[in-house]
């Protein structure tokens, strides 16, 4: 997932949204996972949290990530 991630941030311009929505992907990101990703690819500029339940899981994002990144729900 990071390779993938990071390749397609080499090859756009413009800023990212990581989405997690296992509904309709059928895969499920962890927090560690996510935290990751935001940590190594400066050009995600929003994560957009859609695994239930979400709020436990935008809490302990919210620590684990750069200031300027953006939770959505």
């Amino acid at each position: 997932m990071v390779e993938y991630f990071s390749k397609v941030a080499e090859g756009i311009s413009i800023p990212l949204v990581l989405q997690d929505h296992p509904a309709s992907t059928q895969v499920s990101m962890s927090v560690p996972l996510l935290a990751r990703l935001v940590t190594e690819i400066p050009s995600i500029a929003c994560v957009k949290l859609e695994s239930l339940p979400s709020p436990p899981k935008i809490a302990q994002l919210r620590g684990m990530i750069r200031d300027d990144c953006t939770i959505l729900t």
